[in-house]
């Protein structure tokens, strides 16, 4: 039994030791005042502007059919009414989002959006841009080994994310959230049960 209670406990310092958080991460402004300006005449394109909860957020050139263009994205902005939390107005600029700070493998990304004119550009870990007059549009097999799902004014990925790059001539975005992958959550719910059967071990 001590030897038992040796491993455990052994197990759990470690998976305690590798910092890996029990819950999703998410983006969704509320460390930004409302007003805060991203884009032209702020930054560059490709300029980092924000860091929340681990997921980076930096903004670039939005592409039309005529070319690049770059003007600004604002946190809150006309539709902030539309969103439970802050929302992100994208005006003729891409927002690019990376995933690779976070201590987890990201399988799963969802974010809300609304679109109110012009069209849109999507695209997942630096590959095909897809410039579409819809996010609703987004193909079903958007990138190598990530599929995507559009219902409800809600955008599901699925596979292995590092990066997406959204953007529109008038889209609102809000609540960018990352989830560990599979086989992280599967460690996190073991190394729960296994800090229960500890606590109850100590007890006897």
């Amino acid at each position: 039994m001590r030897r038992g209670k040796a491993v455990l406990a052994g197990a759990c310092v470690a998976f305690i030791a590798t910092g890996v958080p029990t819950r999703a991460a998410t983006m969704d402004f509320s460390t930004v005042p409302a007003g805060t300006l991203y884009g032209l005449g702020q930054n560059n394109p490709g300029d980092v502007v924000l860091v929340e909860n681990g997921i980076e957020l930096a903004v670039d050139r939005f592409f039309l059919i005529e070319g690049p263009a770059f003007y600004r994205a604002t946190v809150g902005g006309l539709y902030a009414d539309l969103f439970p939390t802050n929302a992100l107005e994208l005006e003729t600029v891409n927002a690019v989002f990376d995933f690779g700070g976070l201590p987890f493998p990201t399988n799963l990304v969802t974010f809300e959006f609304k679109e109110f004119s012009g069209f849109s550009n999507f695209q997942v870990n630096g590959g095909s841009l897809h410039q579409l007059p819809t996010l609703t549009a987004i193909p079903s097999a958007v990138a190598p080994g990530v599929s995507a799902a559009v219902s409800g004014g809600v955008v599901t990925l699925t596979g292995p994310i590092d990066t997406i790059r959204v953007g529109g001539q008038e889209v609102a975005l809000d609540n960018i959230t990352a989830v560990p992958e599979p086989a992280t959550l599967v460690l996190l719910a073991a190394a729960g049960y296994s800090m229960r059967r500890l606590r109850r071990c100590r007890r006897r």
